[in-house]
């Protein structure tokens, strides 16, 4: 019989059962009337012809039986028939059906809710392209933790070192929007000319930051996230150019970022705009303070050791053109830290020991719940031997069980997504900024 032919008998055979049955039962009927008829040919009365037809066949219900057996159609209403008496056995034990389920739901929706935290926090790459080449740049202090750079700093960096294709630093502002209604304060970064080509993206709307404005007198310039385009600004295309009041000054509004374009974790900046030092840095000054952010983009095939050694090399053989004053002369180094594992330091403990003990929960949950079908199993042996007695093959009693341990488990994760919503939405509130 072609494919072809299997499916659309099978699907017959489902969609109408009791024809099928009837199908099955002319079938047999016809085979008794021929081999009633050879045995009558052959001379043997129609009661022993018939008798004789019978015992060949084997017994009518069994034949029908057998030829039902055949064809994918009976592994599917078997399998129903499986999971429609477990359903029926549930239901006949409300109270161990529902401390089955809620214990797998607790155990599956916080394991669920943590797991939301834990895989893009950790796990997922940055939301920029070819994050994991992004690092995080910082100077050392006497004990080995890192401290921000200096501008000078990050000047003689980007001069000296060829590790990188792209530097920028970075530094929390928080700009005042005086407008028609109430002013507004948002968050936001003063950053380099190169920041957003260093994180690999550009504005959705406008253009990027000009090097040549990130200089004293050079032009007060902003580029807005799509967030405040569209609340502060009503999402009009026409603000690219306009001027805007921050902090009492001017500032021309040069781009707009796409909508799924994310700040770096932490800094939650809504609007950028340049640092603007000096290009000729002078030996003492704010340039020289350690309030920066340093991130950079290795080259291609340069790994975190080879641009460790780089900076290494760098910090400890100074050049006159970049004179360091003592407290930014990099004398330890600089460090080199993949930018996703410096961004998330602080909370990577704290989550894989949620992470670790939800898991616990899960196992202890899912043990809890086999040795309650373990109980139950025990009060079912005379069902199961009776069952086995009357024909039933170990096969098709393990099929049975499995399918109430299906149903149980799929019932749990049914409502363990709920509690797992309710969960991620627990953690968002008590997490902090």
């Amino acid at each position: 019989m072609s494919l072809w032919r299997q499916l659309t008998r099978g699907l017959r055979v489902l969609a109408d059962r009791g024809g099928a049955d009837r199908e099955i039962a002319d079938e047999v009927e016809h085979y008794l009337e021929q081999a009633t008829a050879a045995h009558l040919a052959r001379g043997l009365s129609p009661e022993a012809a018939r008798r004789a037809a019978r015992l060949e066949l084997g017994g009518v219900t069994q034949a029908r039986e057998e030829v039902r057996s055949y064809g994918w159609e009976n592994a599917v209403s078997t399998t129903l028939a499986d999971f429609r008496h477990a359903w029926r056995r549930l239901r006949s034990t409300p109270g161990f059906t529902a401390i089955a389920v809620l214990t797998l739901a607790l155990g599956i929706g916080a394991s669920t809710a943590i797991w939301s935290a834990v895989n893009p926090v950790l796990l997922q790459p940055l939301p920029y392209p070819a994050a994991r080449r992004l690092v995080a740049i910082a100077d050392r202090l006497g004990d080995g933790s890192a401290l921000p750079v200096t501008y000078g700093s990050f000047r003689e960096v980007l001069a000296r070192s060829r590790s990188f294709s792209d530097l920028a630093v970075a530094r929390p502002w928080q700009p005042t929007l005086v407008g028609p209604d109430y002013p507004e304060r948002f968050n936001g970064q003063a950053v380099s000319a190169g920041y957003f080509h260093t994180l690999g993206v550009l504005p959705a709307l406008g253009r990027d930051f000009d090097p040549g404005d990130d200089r004293p007198g050079g032009r007060r310039s902003v580029i807005l996230s799509n967030t405040v385009w569209r609340r502060a600004f009503g999402a009009d295309s026409a603000i690219i150019g306009s001027t805007i009041t921050l902090d009492g000054s001017g500032y021309t509004v040069i781009g707009v970022m796409a909508r799924d374009f994310e700040s770096l974790p932490g800094s939650y900046a809504e609007l950028w705009t340049l640092l603007r030092y000096p290009l000729t840095l002078p030996s003492e000054g704010p340039e020289w303070g350690h309030n920066l952010a340093m991130l950079g983009r290795l080259r291609d095939g340069v790994s975190l050791d080879a641009a460790r050694a780089d900076l290494i090399a760098l910090a400890v053989n100074p050049v006159p053109e970049f004179a360091r004053p003592p407290w930014a002369a990099m004398k330890r180094g600089l460090s080199v830290t993949a930018l996703q594992a410096e961004l998330t330091r602080g909370v990577q403990p704290a989550l894989l020991a949620l992470l670790g003990a939800v898991l616990l929960v899960l196992g202890i949950a899912s043990v809890n719940v086999a040795n309650l079908l373990l109980a139950r199993g025990v009060r079912r042996r005379g069902e199961l031997a009776m069952r086995a007695a009357l024909g039933a093959g170990r096969s098709r009693l393990i099929r049975e069980l499995l399918s109430e341990s299906l149903l149980l488990a799929g019932m749990g994760g049914m409502l363990g997504v709920g509690v797992a919503a309710a969960g991620v939405r627990a953690l968002l509130r008590v997490a902090p900024v």
